[in-house]
C-alpha cells in the first residue's frame, strides 16, 4: 500500500499535520530539494502559474509562493489534492523512491 492510499484511507488517524512536516523537512527535504523544489518543478512542467495551481487547489496565489520560498509547507490535506492535480502520487510529491517489488510475491 503506498503512502497516498495509507492517507486517503486513514487520513484522521494516521499522520498529524506536525508529524508530516517532521517527516518533510527531517527527511525527505534533507535528501535534496524535498517538496519546495518539486512543487516548482512540477507545476512549471504542468504549465500552470501560481494562481492556477492556487486556483485549483483552493489557496491564495501568496500560498504558492511561500511553498516554493520554503517560508511554510502546504496542510496534508492539501498535498494529496496537490498530488491528485498533478497527477501523481502523494510519494512522488514528497520525494520517496517507489516501492521495491518482491519479484517473489507476483
Amino acid at each position: 500500500m503506498t503512502f497516498q492510499e495509507r492517507v486517503e484511507k486513514n487520513m484522521s488517524m494516521l499522520l498529524t499535520y506536525e508529524a508530516l512536516m517532521w517527516y518533510i523537512v527531517n527527511i525527505v527535504d534533507r535528501k535534496g530539494g524535498g517538496i519546495v523544489m518539486r512543487v516548482k518543478e512540477m507545476r512549471k512542467s504542468r504549465g500552470l502559474s501560481q494562481s492556477e495551481l492556487a486556483s485549483k487547489l483552493g489557496v491564495s496565489r501568496t500560498t504558492v509562493a511561500m511553498w516554493e520560498s520554503n517560508g511554510q509547507y502546504p496542510r496534508l490535506e492539501t498535498v494529496v489534492r496537490m498530488a491528485s492535480v498533478f497527477g501523481c502520487t502523494v510519494d512522488e510529491l514528497l520525494g520517496r523512491p517507489p516501492p521495491i517489488e518482491d519479484p517473489g510475491s507476483a
